[in-house]
């Protein structure tokens, strides 16, 4: 697990906690404002905290390889999010608030169980989807 006083260090801008059983994130993870990357693949995540939905200069944010059954709707509150990676995850939808994302350029959301994307997508010039 990731201790909560992780969200101490106020000036991480990289964070890379794949491959540790990972279950769950401390809420404080939000409190890491200056994040730029965030690696988080290869664990048994079942859910986010809404508050990495806080971490306005994040750029990157790969967290394939989990159990995920949905992203926070606040995902789109990232808005220096260029890349975001949630191949073979349990997703049956991504929130509308993806076509937030304008900065977004890369989506990957291979090995889910998506039937459709939302419609907002569509308003991401920048984005190519994987």
């Amino acid at each position: 697990y990731l201790p909560a006083c992780i969200g101490n260090l106020s000036n991480l801008k990289i964070l890379h906690a794949q491959e540790n059983h990972l279950e769950s994130l401390p809420l404080s993870i939000g409190n890491l404002h200056k994040l730029e990357i965030l690696y988080l693949y290869n664990n048994y995540l079942q859910e986010l905290p809404g508050s990495i939905c806080e971490l306005q200069h994040l750029v990157e944010l790969i967290i394939e390889n989990n159990e995920l059954t949905s992203l926070p709707n606040e995902i789109g509150n990232l808005t220096s999010l260029q890349s975001l990676n949630v191949n073979n995850n349990r997703l049956s939808a991504l929130p509308d608030t993806v076509g937030n994302l304008k900065e977004l350029q890369s989506l990957s959301v291979a090995r889910n169980f998506l039937q459709e994307l939302p419609a907002s997508i569509y308003d991401l010039h920048n984005l190519n989807i994987e």
